[in-house]
């Protein structure tokens, strides 16, 4: 029974959470008259208050910065400069797969000037902190590290991964006028992006953000103070992926397309099988490198 509770208690915070950014985005959009859409307001809002039930439940259950393998601060921003260029690392080989399979083309429209380019790269690389700091706080932080005082490591990255990958489906794209908009129009915005999370058509997305939430917590957890190591692994994806969107498009008409999703272009069958082959190598190395060595001589 404890167990369940445990499993289900992020699933009843993150509820309370949306019910309550639809709340406050219905009366953000009113006050801005609209100028973003309602829509945004409540994931935005949401997502701001899970991070902000960090700090309680850090409180509650008497975690440290430790507990959610947190550095101190020197180190910790050096494991995540070290996790963005592995997380770069990473990925590079399947980007190079796409632009060779054609799943991915150079966008002619563009001006690849060393300026413009400069700057639109600068511009994602913050944004791409501003995302996988907050992301990983949440789910590699404080939700693996609850999950697993009581589940147990396995079942801990499973849920962990299960969440995560589940959270970014819950987005609606039906936009609602200012002038049209009442406080039922935040919960139908709320009912339609919970319906995606059983869109069939976000099924290989869904697997695909199951594994990046699988190896970025089995990292987590074979190296229990690796929070800023998961940050930068994840910002260097993050980089990638905008990167490629900002100077390339997605090109339908290739043969091999079926082996990325709609989502974004990118994530989709070859990044889930891409990143369980690194899973499984890397659980291989932590395993031979803490293999105790038999150095008795047989007679």
């Amino acid at each position: 029974m404890k167990k369940l509770l445990s499993a289900l208690t992020p699933l009843a915070v993150l509820t309370l959470a949306i019910a309550i950014a639809g709340i406050l985005g219905y009366f953000l959009f009113i006050a801005i008259d609209g100028a973003i859409p309602l829509r945004k307001l409540i994931s935005k809002t949401a997502l701001i208050l899970l991070i902000l039930a960090i700090f309680p439940t850090m409180y509650l259950l008497k975690f440290s910065k430790a507990d959610l393998g947190i550095m101190p601060k020197k180190n910790f921003v050096l494991q995540i400069m070290a996790g963005l260029l592995i997380g770069i690392a990473i990925l590079t080989p399947l980007f190079l797969t796409f632009y060779y399979l054609n799943i991915w083309v150079i966008d002619e429209n563009f001006q690849f000037t060393p300026a413009i380019m400069t700057e639109k790269m600068l511009k994602i690389l913050l944004i791409s902190f501003l995302i996988s700091v907050p992301e990983e706080a949440l789910f590699r932080g404080i939700l693996l590290a609850s999950l697993k005082r009581v589940n147990g490591t396995l079942l801990a990255i499973s849920l962990s991964a299960f969440y995560y990958a589940g959270l970014h489906f819950l987005k609606s794209k039906t936009e609602i006028p200012a002038d049209q908009a009442s406080l039922s129009s935040s919960y139908y915005l709320i009912t339609d992006a919970l319906t995606q999370l059983t869109n069939p058509d976000n099924l290989s997305a869904f697997i695909a953000l199951m594994s990046v939430g699988i190896f970025l917590a089995t990292i987590r957890t074979k190296f229990p103070m690796s929070l800023g190591l998961c940050i930068g692994i994840h910002a260097g994806w993050v980089f990638l992926i905008k990167t490629n969107s900002a100077f390339l498009n997605r090109n339908p008409d290739s043969d091999w397309y079926f082996m990325v999703s709609n989502y974004d272009g990118v994530i989709g069958p070859m990044v889930t099988i891409w990143l369980t082959l690194i899973t499984a190598l890397f659980l291989s190395y932590t395993y031979l490198r803490n293999k105790p060595v038999n150095n008795s001589l047989e007679p």
